[in-house]
């Protein structure tokens, strides 16, 4: 499969700012080239030898490469990255080109290493050797072209708190499960079995095959779809149900747009776990909450990110 990689060319004082926006994007995954603190690292620092390739390189400035599925509307994303960054005061460059889907997976995996979670959870990529410690929860993922490594602030505070509220047979629907990293995380924590949808049927397939590499076949059930469209294939995947446990962790504005139909498909006593929220979106998606007839039980915060665990 092929994907568009969008380069993005700006200032490094901006990158920031700019990759927060693009985190919002539904996108097949992102990577930074900046190069402004490397005579900042400690390592370079105690060893003084480094690449003379990258000493040249430019610490002024920084790229942004989105990686978009084929068949993707790239002038859509540009529009929604033109308004941004004006709203922003962001300048900006841009390329499009073309790469496979091996190229990309091969290049981004030296980067992603395994790292905690919480108070147990060992988040473990797939090809990485790793010696488990007592009390070690370890989650085997291989995100592939889907979002969901564990690493972003949105997906971190989501697999806290379902952490503290999955419960021993817990039913848990997982809406833009992404990697399925959450769906996995869920069933580790005890839940007897999850609903994971996603509008992207390359990240369905992913969710499936991560809850293999963790042994979980059978108890994650992955549907393409969106659930607010009736008689669509999710759809059909919750109807008459009730769950104990939901999570998004997408956008504000899908979060919001949702709000009534999770209201209906939450156990009476369930929570629902809401992340991908901008600080800036945070009182809109509350008053929504508000008018779905949810009560806010707790927030959490990690640098500008939102997630928030409501109830009926």
């Amino acid at each position: 499969m092929r994907y568009s990689d969008l380069t993005i060319m700006i200032s490094s004082s901006n990158l920031q700012t700019a990759c927060d926006i693009l985190d919002m994007l539904d996108f097949g995954g992102m990577y930074i080239e900046d190069y402004s603190d490397l005579t900042e690292c400690e390592l370079v620092k105690q060893v003084g030898l480094v690449d003379e390739q990258l000493l040249s390189r430019d610490t002024q400035s920084s790229k942004i490469h989105v990686y978009l599925a084929e068949g993707s509307d790239i002038e859509e994303c540009l529009l929604y990255i033109a308004d941004r960054f004006a709203d922003a005061g962001i300048d900006y460059e841009y390329s499009v080109s073309t790469v496979d889907e091996q190229d990309y997976s091969e290049c981004w995996k030296k980067y992603y290493k395994p790292f905690r979670v919480g108070r147990n959870l060992v988040v473990v990529p797939e090809w990485e050797p790793y010696a488990s410690e007592p009390g070690d929860i370890v989650l085997r993922i291989n995100p592939g072209m889907a979002f969901g490594t564990g690493t972003h602030e949105t997906t971190n505070m989501c697999l806290r708190l379902l952490q503290q509220y999955v419960a021993e047979g817990s039913s848990v629907l997982d809406v833009g499960c992404g990697s399925g990293i959450l769906s996995i995380a869920a069933l580790l924590y005890g839940a007897a079995d999850v609903t994971a949808v996603d509008i992207d049927p390359n990240a369905v397939r992913i969710a499936e095959e991560n809850a293999g590499l963790n042994s979980f076949d059978g108890r994650l059930t992955a549907v393409s779809g969106n659930i607010l469209d009736r008689g669509s294939e999710a759809d059909r995947a919750v109807q008459g149900r009730r769950f104990d446990i939901i999570v998004s962790n997408i956008v504000a504005d899908v979060i919001i747009s949702l709000c009534p139909h999770i209201y209906g498909l939450l156990a009476p006593d369930g929570v629902y776990i809401m992340s991908g929220i901008i600080s800036g979106r945070f009182a809109d998606v509350k008053a929504a909450l508000r008018d779905s007839g949810f009560k806010i039980l707790q927030t959490a915060e990690q640098k500008d990110w939102i997630c928030i665990c409501a109830g009926k």
